[in-house]
């Protein structure tokens, strides 16, 4: 009997375990990023505890990815936990299933200093191999933003790609590690431009990121107020974007979006060449590109490089209109009933969100939906933000289903209790509402990081 206690004991220690770490790589092993999750998702220190160890939900999609550190940090926090199995009484069976959040943070712990001495190998051989690149011709674009980053690095490879060899850090890759081991693995003498989206959650990241690439040329696409709860304040997204002007040589060609809410701080220590872009600047002649209008201004700084490059503009336009939208930024297809798909669940952020509403709009369909979670990382912010899209849902008239609780009150709030609006959390049940509501006349946005279960069944 008590050896089936300890087997069942360990299973469910196991199971925690594994919770724990999908919930540490989803959240980059970041204890900012992991911290605000469990602050916004569970609000007490005594429920938060508990989510993490005897309540800790169990789901199949709930795992963590097995790479080399999820199996060395799991056989660690095992051999810990297995101290309290191995002792049959009640009260250490007990505190072994409690203490797993502290197991998982103790391995952490363990293999940091291997981690970051792995990581400081990986910079400086990146460091070096960008040098000699550079020195036989190599131009490299750091491009960051609130948002907009990955689209504009899409536009921009694909610009430059009609003439020269490119290589791009690939989707939303904008870390120091990835681009380095993108640097080592596959930047090689024959590419003319290397693109890199550099993303951060706190001053100093876009810094470390410009040392190991050392960008000539900069693009900041839109400063708002992602990450909010991460930087602290605005001011501090300002001066972390703020970063790559700053590392940039004398007289870099630097782009900078006009239209955004905020604009990065111009270095008074150096001359750069700087060059404002928006809407205005866009071309009679890319009326003719297929991708919604609001997006084109992401066009805009490929369009200026490539001239700078002396691409002709005939050429640019063979590669602008044989382009779709990227991947998971307002691309369309048809699905489930021949319904019409917009899968722009890479946005993350409220500039994006209330552009594709108002695209939306402008569609003309009997039926039009939202699939949607909550805005994370937005801070003291986070409740006027979702009070505001409550009120553009509203004037929208768009039915609109929400999947997380996380700020559900305040867009209900603004949107003065819409009937249009629902919270439904399980995915299966998102479905079957899906099912009895779909067909021709209808269209769906996937707006932000919704469940793949129903981006699966509304694509097939």
């Amino acid at each position: 009997m008590i050896m089936l206690i300890q087997i069942l004991v360990a299973i469910k220690i196991i199971h925690q375990l594994l919770y724990n770490l999908y919930l540490w790589q989803l959240k980059e092993y970041r204890k900012d990023r992991f911290t605000e999750h469990i602050k916004r998702t569970q609000h007490a220190i005594i429920r938060a505890y508990l989510h993490l160890s005897i309540l800790a939900p169990f789901s199949l999609r709930k795992l963590p990815r097995p790479t080399i550190k999820v199996i060395l940090i799991l056989f660690i926090s095992i051999i810990i936990n297995t101290l309290f199995i191995i002792r049959p009484d009640t009260i250490t069976l007990l505190i072994g299933l409690m203490v797993t959040p502290i197991t998982i943070i103790i391995a952490l712990g363990i293999i940091f200093p291997i981690e970051w001495s792995i990581r400081y190998l990986a910079y400086k051989l990146a460091q070096r191999k960008i040098k000699r690149l550079k020195a036989k011709g190599l131009t490299v674009i750091g491009i960051t933003g609130s948002y907009g980053k990955t689209s504009t690095k899409y536009f921009l490879t694909h610009t430059l790609s009609s003439r020269y060899k490119v290589h791009t850090t690939q989707r939303s890759i904008n870390t120091p590690l990835a681009v380095s081991l993108t640097i080592l693995k596959a930047l090689a003498d024959e590419h003319a431009f290397f693109i890199v989206e550099m993303g951060a959650y706190r001053r100093g990241e876009i810094l470390e990121l410009c040392k190991i690439a050392q960008p000539d040329i900069g693009i900041v696409t839109g400063i708002g107020s992602q990450h909010l709860a991460l930087f602290g304040s605005q001011e501090n997204i300002i001066k972390g974007k703020s970063e790559l002007l700053r590392f940039l040589p004398s007289g870099a060609l630097t782009l900078i979006n006009k239209e955004s809410t905020h604009q990065p701080l111009i270095p008074k220590n150096k001359k750069l060449n700087v060059v404002y872009y928006s809407k205005k600047d866009l071309q009679d002649w890319l009326k003719t590109v297929r991708i919604p209008d609001f997006l084109k201004v992401n066009t805009v700084p490929g369009l200026i490089i490539a001239e700078r490059f002396n691409i002709p503009k005939k050429e640019i336009l063979i590669v602008l209109n044989g382009l779709d939208e990227p991947e998971k930024t307002m691309k369309s297809s048809i699905g489930y009933k021949k319904a019409t798909i917009i899968d722009d669940s890479f946005t993350t952020n409220e500039n994006g969100f209330f552009e594709a509403l108002k695209y939306l709009e402008n569609l003309d369909f009997k039926k039009r939906f939202i699939i949607m979670p909550c805005l994370i990382e937005l801070g003291e912010r986070a409740q006027e933000v979702h009070i505001h899209i409550g009120k553009e849902l509203r004037k929208s008239n768009v039915s609109t289903i929400v999947t997380t609780r996380d700020y559900f009150d305040s867009i209900k709030e603004g949107s003065n209790d819409s009937q249009n609006i629902h919270l439904i959390t399980k995915p299966e049940s998102i479905i079957k509402m899906l099912k009895q509501n779909l067909d021709k006349n209808t269209i769906v946005l996937i707006e932000g990081k919704v469940n793949q279960q129903i981006i699966d069944f509304l694509k097939k």
